[in-house]
């Protein structure tokens, strides 16, 4: 009997499903450049954890240090 998944490998897989189903949308529509931009950044939201403000204030914050 396979080990019970813990919720964080549950949400894991289901952020990867959801992506998933991101590319398989974007492949079927004609969309223009800033739209698939976006829906790449929602992928790397999902499954990765990457917050686009976050990262965009730490290379901002890093820039104007060095000024």
């Amino acid at each position: 009997m396979p080990a019970r998944l813990s919720d964080a490998e549950k949400e894991k897989r289901r952020a990867i499903r959801d992506a998933r189903t991101i590319v398989e949308q974007s492949l079927k529509s004609d969309v223009n450049e800033a739209e698939t931009r976006r829906r790449i950044e929602r992928i790397f939201e999902n499954v990765m954890g990457y917050d686009p403000f976050v990262h965009l204030s730490e290379i901002l914050s890093k820039v104007v240090d060095e000024v």
